[in-house]
């Protein structure tokens, strides 16, 4: 059985982003958790806009026909596209060693997350109420995450193992909001 994904020209993120007033040039930052096609179809879109990643990540990932191979799609990459480094400048953070932060104030910071890919990173976001903890595709869902089962697509399943403990880790250590993509 095949499945599609069909995406109307009213779900790509920039009618979204227009739709609340915002332009791609007006973004900070857009976070790339891996190159896999699904995370990075709409990239072309986004160029105005400085695009981050792991240095780990692109790395493995650069090379067209290798990133084609597993599951991205560079052809549809901005021309010439070469994302911006995270730097592991930032201190742990729970069960993270090191930390990326996104913002000056270190609310928004990536952490690596092994194990769907090489280089893979998520996002926490530390707001006023709550944390919110962006997993990419460290897990695909809540059910999966407490089992610490992976999806069976990944680079290092005992890195993706680990990766699923460190989450609930720091979800065990405040209130925290998870969300997958």
């Amino acid at each position: 059985m095949t499945s599609e994904i069909n995406i109307e020209p009213e779900d790509c993120v920039v009618k979204q982003l227009q739709e609340k007033g915002i332009k791609p040039k007006d973004l900070k930052a857009v976070v790339i958790s891996h190159v896999h096609h699904d995370h990075t179809g709409g990239l072309a879109d986004l160029f105005e806009a400085p695009i981050f990643m792991s240095k780990e990540h692109w790395k493995a990932f650069s090379r067209p026909v290798y990133a084609s191979i597993e599951g991205c799609a560079p052809s549809h990459w901005p021309k010439k596209f070469v994302p911006t480094f995270l730097e592991a400048i930032g201190g742990p953070i729970g069960p993270f060693p090191h930390s990326y932060p996104l913002t000056e104030d270190g609310k928004v910071v990536a952490v690596d997350t092994p194990g769907h890919v090489t280089g893979h990173i998520s996002v926490i976001v530390f707001a006023e109420d709550t944390t919110y903890f962006l997993t990419g595709d460290a897990t695909y869902s809540l059910d999966l995450l407490d089992r610490e089962e992976t999806d069976g697509v990944n680079d290092d399943p005992k890195k993706a193992v680990e990766t699923m403990r460190k989450i609930k880790q720091f979800a065990r250590e405040r209130e925290v909001v998870v969300l997958w993509e």
